[in-house]
Formats: C-alpha cells, sequence, structure tokens
C-alpha cells in the first residue's frame, strides 16, 4: 500500500460540522484519494455519529476507513472562522484520516495515535491551531506521522 498523502488547506468557511465533513470528501475526490465523494462523506458521517471526534481546544480529527478510500490520506482543514462541533465544541483546525479497507489497519490506528499525541501538548496544539501557512501545517502533521 502507498505512503500515507498529506494535503492542507487554510481557506475553509465551513459553517456547520456537517459542511467541514462535506467539504473534506470534496478535496479528498478532487486530490484522487477517492472517486466516491458521497460514500465517503457517508463514513465520515456515521464515524462522528458513533461519538464526536471534536478534541480539545479547537482540534477536531474525523477519520474513516472505508472502500471509498483509494489511497491512504491525511487532510489538514484550517477554519477560517471556528465551528460548533456537535453542538458543543468550537472548532478551528480539523485533522482528517482516511484509510482504504484491507490490511493496513494498523498504520491508520497508529498515525490516529500518533496524532493525537502530539495534539495532548497544549502548547504544540495551540501552535498547530494558530498556523495559518498550508505547507507549515503539512510539515508538522508529515512529520508526526514518520516519528517511529
Amino acid at each position: 500500500m502507498s505512503q500515507t498523502q498529506v494535503f492542507a488547506y487554510t481557506d475553509d468557511d465551513s459553517k456547520t460540522s456537517h459542511e467541514v465533513l462535506d467539504k473534506l470528501s470534496q478535496k479528498a475526490c478532487e486530490l484522487d484519494f477517492t472517486d466516491d465523494k458521497a460514500r465517503l462523506l457517508s463514513a465520515l458521517i456515521e464515524r462522528e455519529e458513533q461519538g464526536t471526534t471534536a478534541l480539545v481546544s479547537g482540534v477536531c480529527m474525523p477519520h474513516a476507513r472505508c472502500g471509498a478510500v483509494e489511497t491512504p490520506a491525511i487532510l489538514i482543514s484550517h477554519l477560517t472562522h471556528p465551528v460548533l462541533w456537535k453542538d458543543k465544541d468550537e472548532v478551528e483546525l480539523a485533522i482528517c484520516l482516511l484509510m482504504p479497507d484491507g490490511d493496513e489497519g494498523m498504520r491508520y490506528l497508529k498515525n490516529l495515535s500518533k496524532i493525537a499525541s502530539f495534539l495532548s501538548d497544549a502548547d504544540r496544539r495551540c501552535a498547530l491551531v494558530e498556523e495559518k501557512d498550508p505547507n507549515v501545517l503539512k510539515q508538522i502533521i508529515s512529520s508526526v506521522i514518520s516519528e517511529g
């Protein structure tokens, strides 16, 4: 399976969590990480319904492992303004992990764990939320998932 691709963008003007997930799905389609936007969006929504992916202090980590994903990917969306996530947490940064179905489930879980661990440090998390350069966001998350 191919290496996890990381892509970041900072012009997401979404107003709801559903709109954030929809735009992440659309971006995944545009970048050829999937050819089935509807199926990917459905998988992201289904995962969100199991429990919020909002973490702390402005970050959420929606994720899906599904057959609609063709290439392992992480999409980072810096929102232009905070969005209320599941009616309780304001989110400014969405880090979305996408993994195809198959034998690479451990990579998916390792990447989730590495990013969550990185975000548990308040200073690093705040710096990431404040970062507006998509290239820097991509570089930071690429570095986090390549560690160890």
